[in-house]
Formats: structure tokens, C-alpha cells, sequence
């Protein structure tokens, strides 16, 4: 079914408030790509955004503005640049380096954040036009992105917390989880953490653990978490990277 953002953000605000999100400040919104020219995507989902303090006084909106760009596509300046915003209000996260690390023999896929409309849209939000890094040189040439969403929109850095306001829950997962692939329309899906891929186990294939299955003739790969405290090792690292390469090439 075709579904536009306002739809998927009202419903997913919802379904995590009954999953025990407080208010709006408690709920991330869902990636929002209704004004951008997506022909194929790869939906990579987490448990959950993490929330952060920030105690900047001035501060108008804290932004993850730029998820995450290889150094060896800034130049001298642009380095510059990112390294005085890390410093006040808008965060360069590396979070996000090893997950692009599993796409780099894959040039035909883009980061979401390379798109020009996308970083556009944020623009408004940054004081610092420089901050966009001279948007032509991030042109994509063509119309596959990686979009890293998470499976629910509760804000928390306690993954154990989350977890506990997940048990019993199972249809309105399953029913977010169905949202963010009816507005996504995702050729893939890559679940990065061992507690969304134990609960999309548990509901999609009956509790049995699989590494692979397919879910409305979309592949999906679990696995636990790619970076972080609890990050795959280096060996199942490569091995996730193989899988997610094999499914890549048809797409």
C-alpha cells in the first residue's frame, strides 16, 4: 500500500505512546522521505533511538544532522567544519561508521543524507550554511539509499527499559514494524540489534531463531548490534557483511 510520512509519523506516535511513551518528547519521528527520489531501499533497523541531554542554553534544536560521512570524502575545510559543530550544537555521530562500513564495496547505494533534498530540509534548522558542505559535491548518481530507521520510537538509552515496555506487546510491534515497510518499501532489511531480531523472531517465525527469512517477499538478515559496547566481533562482522552482500547483488 503507498503510505505518505504524516500517516507513518501520526500512527508510529501512537502505537508508542500505548507502548509506554510519556508524550511526544519521549518519541523519535520516523525518517521522512516523501520528497525524495528513492528508486530501491535498504531498511537497516535498531531497537530504539537513544535519547541525550543537552545543556546548551542557546540551543534552538539539538540534530544528528550528518549520521555519518567517511573522512576520506571531506576535504581539509569540511573536516574543519565538522569538527566545530561536534563542539556546540549539531553532532558528527560515528555511531554510525561501521554500519556504513557494511555497504563500502557497494558505490551504487547512498546514505540517506545524501541526498540533496534531504539535507535541505534540515538546513532550516542550522545557523551555519557551510555546515552542508557544498551539497553538489553529494550528488548522488543514482537513486539507492540505506535508511536507518529503528524498530520502535521510544527515546531511551536503557535498552533494558525498552525491552520491558516491549513484553506482551507483539501486535503493536508487528504493526510498526508493517508501517515502516508499507512507507519504506524496502528491498532488504537488516535488523542490528539481538533484541529486535529475538522479537521479530518471536513474531514473525513463530520463536524459532533464524539468522534469514523472508516477510512479505522482502529478505530480512538479523543480527545483534554492529557498533557500540556489545558489537559484533570482527569474524561476524565480515560474515554479516557477506550475507547482506549476496542480497545486495539482485537488488
Amino acid at each position: 500500500m503507498n503510505m505518505n510520512y504524516k500517516t507513518l509519523k501520526d500512527k508510529s506516535i501512537i502505537l508508542s505512546k500505548k507502548l509506554g511513551a510519556k508524550n511526544n518528547n519521549d518519541t523519535e519521528e520516523p525518517e521522512n522521505i516523501d520528497d525524495l527520489e528513492i528508486d530501491k531501499c535498504v531498511l537497516i533497523l535498531g531497537l530504539n533511538p537513544s535519547s541525550a541531554e543537552f545543556k546548551n542554553d542557546n540551543e534552538e534544536k539539538a540534530n544528528c544532522f550528518l549520521k555519518y560521512i567517511p573522512e576520506d570524502n571531506l576535504n581539509d575545510e569540511q573536516k574543519g567544519i565538522i569538527e566545530k559543530l561536534s563542539k556546540k550544537m549539531y553532532i558528527y555521530n560515528r555511531y554510525f561508521k561501521r554500519n556504513y562500513e557494511l555497504f563500502d564495496n557497494h558505490s551504487d547505494f547512498n546514505m540517506l543524507w545524501q541526498n540533496p533534498n534531504y539535507l535541505k530540509r534540515y538546513k532550516k534548522l542550522l545557523k551555519n550554511e557551510w555546515a552542508f558542505l557544498n551539497l553538489d559535491n553529494f550528488k548522488p548518481k543514482i537513486k539507492k539509499y540505506i535508511v536507518f530507521s529503528d524498530l520502535v520510537f521510544i527515546k531511551n538509552k536503557m535498552a533494558k527499559k525498552i525491552e520491558s515496555k516491549l513484553e506482551n506487546n507483539n501486535l503493536k510491534i508487528k504493526e510498526l514494524f508493517d508501517l515502516q515497510l508499507d512507507y519504506y518499501k524496502p528491498s532488504l532489511v537488516i535488523v542490528t540489534n539481538a533484541a529486535a531480531s529475538n522479537l521479530l523472531n518471536n513474531l514473525l517465525n513463530n520463536g524459532k531463531d533464524v539468522s534469514e527469512m523472508i516477510y512479505r517477499s522482502i529478505p530480512i538478515i538479523f543480527s545483534s548490534m554492529v557498533s557500540g559496547q556489545r558489537a559484533l566481533d570482527k569474524f561476524n562482522f565480515i560474515r554479516l557483511k557477506k550475507d547482506i552482500e549476496k542480497h545486495l547483488n539482485d537488488i
